[in-house]
């Protein structure tokens, strides 16, 4: 029996398959659900600030270091609206004990780290193209494996 179980999540709500069978365990078991959100465009952002960081070093206008920032500003003013909108439908779906957090740095320290703050018993990840490669998600199963005491599912 799982007391806590973890679900990563986009903000767009994908993977739909992983949060399911997330939220049907934990109906049997009554369990917490924690969902870990973090935004589709977080990597766009890092895009950016990245060559903000390496054009500082060179010759680089106020003007373009301006129209960076109105752009990272734009992309976060959109990932909230996505991200409120789907917090919103989520509250209104799931009938479980709902817990949600999001990530602020990488999605892998803070899946390790929340689920070590909050003793997760179980972490579920789906597996989704659009939400990271193939490389990436290989990446994070051998992660959460090796730096958690959590059991872990991946659903397709």
């Amino acid at each position: 029996m799982k007391k806590k179980i973890l679900v990563l999540m986009e903000n767009t709500g994908s993977p739909q398959r992983a949060l399911k069978e997330a939220e049907h365990l934990a109906k049997n078991d009554s369990s917490e659900l924690h969902v870990l959100i973090f935004n589709t465009n977080q990597k766009e952002i890092y895009e950016i600030e990245e060559e903000q960081t390496y054009s500082l070093a060179g010759d680089i206008s106020g003007e373009e270091i301006a129209r960076e920032e109105n752009a990272i500003k734009t992309i976060e003013n959109e990932d909230a609206e996505k991200t409120d909108k789907f917090v919103s439908e989520l509250r209104k779906t799931v009938s479980v004990n709902l817990m949600i957090s999001y990530v602020t740095s990488s999605i892998k320290s803070d899946v390790v780290t929340y689920s070590e703050e909050k003793n997760i018993d179980l972490i579920i990840l789906g597996q989704d193209e659009a939400m990271y490669s193939r490389r990436g998600f290989d990446s994070l199963i051998k992660h959460v494996v090796n730096k958690t005491n959590s059991d872990l599912l991946v659903v397709k």
